[in-house]
């Protein structure tokens, strides 16, 4: 089965919480904390939280998020003035 199909099926779960520096630039690209199991009960109401599946990102954030979390993703204060919805952020190329 091609690996695109299989993360369809089988999405990618990670968790911004688990490491400091998740998403820096490092030796080999883009710092990523490990995948987690893609169950709700992993969820937690301060995270910030990412799925993709290769073809769709989707980006979880918690209403307790932590401010300065918010701050340094997105530039904004709280999570309050985040706006909801899809957002397109055009083509990428995704190798396996």
């Amino acid at each position: 089965m091609p690996p695109e199909v299989m993360l369809t099926l089988f999405a990618h779960f990670f968790s911004f919480l688990t490491i400091r520096q998740a998403g820096t630039i490092g030796e080999n690209g883009v710092i990523m904390p490990p995948a987690l199991p893609l169950t709700s009960e992993r969820l937690e109401r301060h995270g910030l939280y990412l799925i993709e599946d290769a073809q769709t990102m989707f980006l979880w954030v918690g209403r307790d998020s932590i401010p300065q979390l918010v701050m340094d993703v997105f530039n904004l204060p709280t999570y309050d003035l985040l706006r909801g919805g899809k957002v397109s952020c055009g083509r990428y190329t995704y190798n396996l």
